[in-house]
């Protein structure tokens, strides 16, 4: 980029001075009016360059030498063109290639390959049933003096002593939560930084995790939904902690107010994964009789 530039520079002084030289030119060989055309014309777009043309050629004697020094200005301009144009193709096949790129295609494919989600009408609410009444309870028998009195100790129930139970961690919950902190100023290419903050709440450190970025505007619109990866030379939350990272947020909409996180996949450090890649969801027995 910085070499085609020093060329499309060097073609435009060349140029300019190729023009001022014209001018001179028809002033010194008594073709004022010439001259008065040629300085007009160049604040006129496209005219200027037609002007110089027609001097060049009508007075070839006397306009030998700029018109050399024009015709390589625009050979100048010409390799400087084609120079900018082969940089800015390399530019865009390395940012195809980019991997979260590419992940964000084939997500955004996929979001518009799947079918809309059809709402489900909730059934309207029954009444609660009516409770029978209760039968009037008669007066007990009257007993004899010598009846003997009943030892509540001995009829109730003995109940046992059982273990509390033990809570059981449930793997559909994320073990990383991960909150928006900053939006970062907008680029011309929509690529804005977010500064976020993880905390891990399993004993082993995150090394790398999918995100989904969801953009939403001032009033609480969705804008839209990409998916990211992001990764880290080292680990991106440690296990059992909390950490502040950035990460990058590719194809934000203008009018972007806030984004939200949500975490879809995690590795850990030791090559874990969470949700687990084939989990075991029903254990065979083994003890059958």
């Amino acid at each position: 980029m910085s070499f085609s530039a020093v060329i499309l520079s060097l073609a435009s002084l060349a140029s300019l001075g190729a023009l001022i030289w014209l001018i001179t030119t028809a002033f010194k060989n008594g073709q004022q009016n010439w001259g008065v055309a040629l300085i007009v014309s160049a604040f006129i777009p496209f005219v200027g360059p037609i002007v110089a043309l027609v001097f060049i050629i009508k007075f070839w004697g006397i306009a030998r030498k700029p018109a050399f020094l024009m015709l390589g200005s625009l050979c100048l301009a010409g390799i400087g063109f084609l120079s900018l144009m082969n940089s800015l193709k390399t530019m865009a096949q390395e940012l195809a290639e980019t991997p979260d790129l590419q992940v964000t295609i084939e997500t955004q494919q996929s979001d518009a390959d799947s079918p809309p989600a059809i709402p489900v009408q909730a059934e309207p609410p029954q009444p609660p049933p009516a409770k029978p009444r209760p039968a009037r309870r008669q007066a007990p028998p009257l007993q004899a003096n010598t009846a003997i009195e009943n030892n509540p100790a001995a009829d109730a129930p003995t109940t046992p002593n059982l273990p509390p139970p033990v809570p059981v961690s449930d793997d559909r919950i994320s073990p990383l939560n991960i909150d928006t902190l900053r939006l970062g100023e907008a680029n011309p290419n929509h690529m804005r930084s977010v500064l976020a903050r993880g905390r891990n709440t399993r004993n082993l450190a995150i090394r790398e995790v999918r995100l989904a970025l969801s953009y939403f505007d001032a009033r609480g619109l969705r804008l839209g939904r990409w998916m990211t990866v992001h990764t880290e030379s080292t680990n991106v939350v440690p296990a059992m902690a909390t950490n502040e990272f950035t990460l990058r947020a590719f194809f934000v909409p203008e009018f972007t107010h806030d984004v939200r996180i949500e975490v879809e996949s995690i590795r850990f450090a030791n090559g874990e994964r969470w949700p687990a890649i084939d989990p075991v969801l029903i254990q065979p027995a083994t003890n059958l009789p």
